[in-house]
């Protein structure tokens, strides 16, 4: 991850379902990424590493941006749109707690 992040960007990907909500935690009407159960960065997906893009040119990123949504964010986000799958990849052993946890 770059050093200096301002005017940079990264995008976080979550998936949030309420009739998970976490011991201790409350079901909530607004979800920011941290509360999701499971969480990917794009570009832990694309590369394994971290991306982050200027925010200096946005009409050139913007397709760079797209693509990345395209290849690897939606893809993503798409093997969960059933509950079982979401239950699944939850309770992973693999997974561990919160799958996929940016720290």
């Amino acid at each position: 991850m770059p050093g200096y992040l301002y005017g940079r960007f990264t995008i976080n990907l979550g998936v949030y379902v309420a009739g998970m909500v976490i011991e201790g935690d409350e079901a909530r009407n607004w979800v920011n990424h941290y509360n999701c159960q499971l969480r990917k960065r794009i570009g832990q997906l694309l590369t394994g590493e971290d991306a982050w893009w200027s925010l200096e040119s946005p009409a050139e990123i913007a397709s760079v941006v797209e693509t990345a949504l395209s290849l690897a964010g939606l893809p993503w986000l798409d093997r969960f749109s059933h509950t079982s799958s979401i239950v699944a990849m939850h309770s992973s052993p693999k997974a561990g707690p919160r799958s996929g946890c940016h720290r």
